[in-house]
């Protein structure tokens, strides 16, 4: 299934692409490929790191850090420790799996972003992760489990679109933080 449409809270249409080569099957084998999707930069929505400091009770200065790409972009990524994400362990699992407070962008894999089309009817452009050794294997990828997907989508253009109007108004990324953590 190549597009996925859903409406927002706010009625507006959110089309997710899913462009490359199809995902049949997949499963997570983390062990193989030693986390090889914990070792790349993920940047974090406000909802993201809220929900970590309730799972967690670490402060968001303990796990956040500021993006050093530029454009628009969520500001705010994870820190890294190692070559990896600050919640990757030693056995390559994850620190947040079983607390429900994985990024959103972390949720979607085996999917990456690849690009935000911006519109009336934005367009998120997700791509399979290149060389996951979890291709082919495991369970067929149901429709239950591409509606997760789009909705991670839906959450996830929102909350850019939250930080963007931030950034519009002038506010720079701690500032930002701030503001949200007091509400």
């Amino acid at each position: 299934m190549p597009w996925l449409a859903e409406d927002d809270a706010l009625g507006l249409s959110i089309m997710v692409m899913v462009a490359g080569e199809p995902v049949e099957r997949w499963r997570c084998n983390y062990q193989v490929c030693q986390a090889a999707c914990c070792r790349i930069e993920r940047g974090l929505t406000l909802l993201d790191i809220k929900e970590i400091v309730k799972a967690t009770r670490k402060a968001p200065q303990e796990f956040v850090t500021l993006s050093t790409v530029e454009g628009p972009s969520l500001p705010l990524v994870l820190k890294r420790r190692g070559g990896g994400c600050i919640f990757l362990e030693q056995d390559h699992g994850c620190a947040l799996h079983n607390t429900g407070a994985k990024p959103l962008l972390c949720r979607m894999y085996p999917f990456l972003l690849s690009r935000i089309i911006p519109a009336d009817e934005p367009m998120m452009v997700i791509t399979p992760a290149a060389d996951c050794p979890g291709y082919g294997t495991g369970p067929v990828l149901e429709k239950s489990f591409m509606n997760e997907i789009r909705r991670y989508g839906r959450l996830y253009v929102n909350e850019l679109r939250r930080i963007l109007r931030y950034r519009n108004q002038g506010v720079e990324p701690k500032e930002i933080l701030r503001r949200e953590l007091q509400t």
